[in-house]
């Protein structure tokens, strides 16, 4: 009885890992993740699911992120066959921009 119920409580445990996770193609800015920084606290609270996941990012979008940390992705559920994209979206010459304020000059990363 005590090897059925480790069992069943290692696979509760794997399952529960599993879901929720984020996998498929978002907007940002959408609805679902109306910022960047919205899309990471995501990854890094749920995981990413099986074929990863991909975020379509408005051209001309701009976000401003208020530390050098606050767009870390920490997830470890990335894989090579489950990726984790952002990617210009869109028609434009305007590229999409991520800007970190620090305590010297702004740095723009990456331009997408």
């Amino acid at each position: 009885m005590r090897k059925f119920l480790q069992i069943l409580a290692v696979s509760l445990a794997l399952s529960a890992s599993a879901i929720g996770q984020i996998s498929g193609v978002y907007s940002i800015p959408s609805a679902n993740y109306p910022t960047i920084a919205s899309a990471i606290d995501s990854i890094n609270n749920s995981g990413v699911g099986t074929g990863g996941v991909t975020f379509n990012i408005m051209a001309g979008y701009i976000e401003t992120f208020p530390s050098p940390t606050a767009g870390l992705i920490s997830t470890t559920t990335s894989s090579a066959a489950n990726a984790i994209l952002f990617q210009k979206s869109g028609s434009g010459h305007l590229k999409s921009e991520i800007f970190i304020f620090h305590q010297y000059p702004v740095y723009g990363f990456p331009r997408i």
